[in-house]
């Protein structure tokens, strides 16, 4: 495949260069605030006491996806497209019909958990004590944190790459650092009030982005709706992906709240949430690629596309390989000086967990690529297979290894994964989406051609 970029290539270089930066410094400031409130968590809380909240918060943002109805991922594609068509009344359209879509599951949602049965059983199974405010919490927690990311998405699919990298995590981030540090200083907090915090301080997220996308939204015509039909068939593929996305990462935590006690449940998310800083540089850059992915496709640039994907992974997988090694190295120590010393013994689950990371952000944006190139239902099926690997095979492992077990289990499942997806990408567009070892062995010659 010719690897020439076409005239436009470079406009477009600059402009994935420049979202990059912007993404990196915002993803960067988001990652260490969102730490910072682990940190706090771990440290004002009990082991058990953690391990509960980890659970509250698996719980809230796997039924954001739920209610979600895949519209974070199809109003970025919808609104993309619409744009580089110049067609802004179709793309501002797309927007109110995502958002009232999101409306109605949320409706839903808040009926239901609001039925006595339901709450006392939720209670009861996600371990919580009994409290009559706990569905309303969950609701008002879980609707935030679909809302929050659908209008970040959207922000992402007017190319506003620094507003919907700041509404996609940090801002919440920095409420959540600042009502848990305020408490803190006062008092120690119980588990309901830090979930009482977290809580009121995503809808307050949530109202402030609102704000800005109605100021955005002024700026375009008339909506003009692509149609009910056109943002059902496209968003149903992929909420079913990104809701067996969520379960994929997960899952993991269920399993051991399963086979486990909450102590060990803490344990694990402290070390998960360390790993995550090995996929921070492919998220960085997946901010600024995601809608080019679409924008390239539909304009026929292959060529360029491919080299966008190769170069950006590449760049991704060189410091997730020098995280990995220094979580080998000196692994128990940070897991002391971020969360305290009795988290010391999740070094073993650190660096499995840190293995399956690094194989997936050597696989690139292949996951993407597919969702934003029309191969969703591919993507689905692909998830779907590794969601069924995942759960029979964390839990046999983890019944006999504990946490390590578990931790394998998601590892080789998440590797899979990634190299299925690879190969689809290869197989249905004809693309490479794998870090290519000349770009993580010259970076800087790298990031001169995306620049």
């Amino acid at each position: 495949m010719n690897s020439t970029p076409p005239p436009v290539a470079a406009g477009k270089s600059s402009s994935l260069a420049r979202n990059s930066a912007i993404s990196l410094a915002v993803r960067l400031l988001a990652a260490l605030s969102g730490l910072l409130v682990t940190t706090l968590i771990t440290r004002t809380l009990e082991p058990a006491s953690a391990g509960n909240y980890f659970i509250l918060f698996s719980f809230c943002s796997i039924s954001a996806i739920v209610i979600g109805c895949g519209v974070n991922l199809s109003v970025v594609r919808l609104v993309s497209e619409a744009m580089a068509l110049d067609r802004p009344a179709r793309a501002k359209g797309a927007i109110w019909m995502a958002l009232k879509l999101l409306a109605f599951a949320a409706l839903v949602y808040a009926t239901v958990l609001l039925l006595p049965p339901v709450s006392r059983q939720l209670a009861a199974f996600l371990k919580f004590p009994p409290d009559v405010l706990l569905p309303i919490l969950l609701i008002i927690w879980t609707i935030g944190l679909a809302l929050q990311s659908a209008l970040a998405e959207t922000f992402r699919g007017l190319q506003d790459i620094l507003r919907a990298s700041a509404y996609g995590g940090l801002c919440s981030s920095l409420l959540y650092l600042t009502a848990l540090g305020i408490a803190a200083l006062y008092a120690t907090p119980t588990l309901r009030q830090t979930v009482i915090l977290v809580a009121g301080a995503t809808l307050l997220a949530v109202l402030i982005c609102s704000m800005a996308l109605r100021r955005a939204l002024r700026r375009l015509p008339a909506p003009q709706t692509p149609g009910w039909r056109t943002l059902l068939a496209l968003s149903l593929p992929l909420w079913g992906t990104n809701l067996l996305l969520v379960v994929l990462t997960q899952a993991d935590l269920w399993i051991l709240n399963h086979l486990a006690d909450s102590t060990d449940v803490a344990l694990y998310g402290a070390a998960s949430r360390l790993t995550q800083l090995l996929t921070l540089p492919l998220l960085v850059l997946n901010s600024a690629l995601v809608p080019m992915i679409s924008e390239q496709h539909a304009l026929g640039q292959h060529a360029r596309l491919q080299s966008l994907l190769r170069d950006s992974a590449a760049l991704a997988a060189l410091p997730a390989i020098l995280a990995l090694i220094l979580f080998a190295v000196a692994g128990p120590l940070l897991l002391e000086l971020f969360f305290g010393a009795s988290y010391r013994g999740a070094h073993g689950v650190l660096l499995i967990l840190g293995a399956g990371q690094c194989v997936n952000v050597l696989c690139g944006s292949a996951g993407y690529t597919l969702m934003m190139t029309g191969r969703q239902r591919d993507m689905l099926w692909i998830t779907g297979l590794s969601g069924a690997l995942l759960i029979p095979l964390a839990l046999l492992l983890g019944t006999w290894l504990g946490a390590s077990g578990v931790a394998l289990g998601v590892a080789i499942a998440l590797g899979l994964q990634s190299l299925a997806m690879c190969v689809c990408v290869r197989m249905r567009l004809g693309l490479v989406t794998v870090a290519s070892l000349q770009g993580m062995l010259h970076p800087l010659r790298t990031l001169k051609r995306l620049l």
